[in-house]
């Protein structure tokens, strides 16, 4: 059980360093925290009861009361093996790395919710890539009509660590940088945008949220509802 437990918490570990590197898209996290919470939610609803239906017919049923009952010299040596186990100096060793393992993943945890709450690791990121995306800026700026600019193109082109397959360029202000589409059932349009037009998008206004990252710099998200 200690190395389940084990598993379990290195597994918390790396689904943290995990979202932390997520997290450097945008929108790309918290679609994934949403697709697992709802994964999560529907394998809680369908699959405890399969668990407790195990756990009740084989370890209660069956180890408490059949065998219990059916070889009791077994099972009283059995218990013996085991708290004889438990005070095994590698079994003690286990139980700290277990109580130390999970101090660290809570830690971790609220580490990793503080980080992506506040939207750090994107701001870092972007600073790296900032020149490139400042170069396409005044790229456009020598062109004849900026305004109308637009370009998409399954090759794409890279921003520093950010791929980019679509960008436009709006006339009422707003130079668009489609990062990926993000979602579980309708997905939405994420990326950068430099001087964010406040009402409209080239991707769609419902929803249509800027959030800053730095200067005028800003991630955006916008779609459309099909409801």
């Amino acid at each position: 059980m200690i190395y389940l437990f084990l598993l379990v918490l290195a597994g918390i570990h790396l689904g943290c360093m995990w979202l932390l590197w997520l997290s450097l898209w945008p929108g790309l996290a918290e679609s994934v925290l949403v697709t697992a919470a709802i994964v999560g939610i529907i394998g809680l609803v369908y699959g405890a009861p399969v668990i407790l239906l195990f756990y009740v017919l084989y370890y209660w049923l069956y180890r408490r009361v059949y065998y219990r009952r059916k070889h009791p010299l077994l099972f009283k040596a059995e218990l013996e093996m085991n708290a004889a186990a438990r005070q095994r100096p590698y079994q003690k060793q286990l139980r700290r790395w277990l109580k130390t393992s999970c101090l660290t993943a809570i830690a971790l945890i609220f580490i990793t919710s503080i980080l992506i709450k506040l939207e750090l690791p994107r701001k870092f990121a972007f600073r790296f890539a900032r020149p490139a995306f400042d170069a396409e800026l005044a790229r456009l700026s020598t062109q004849d009509n900026p305004t109308q600019e637009s370009w998409s193109s399954s090759d794409g082109k890279t921003f520093g660590m950010y791929w980019v397959p679509e960008y436009h360029v709006l006339a009422e202000g707003g130079t668009y940088f489609k990062t990926g589409d993000h979602g579980f059932i309708w997905p939405y349009t994420y990326g950068f945008v430099h001087q964010p037009h406040p009402y409209d998008s080239p991707f769609g206004t419902s929803p249509y949220n800027y959030h800053p990252v730095v200067d005028d710099w800003y991630w955006f998200e916008a779609g459309q509802e099909w409801l």
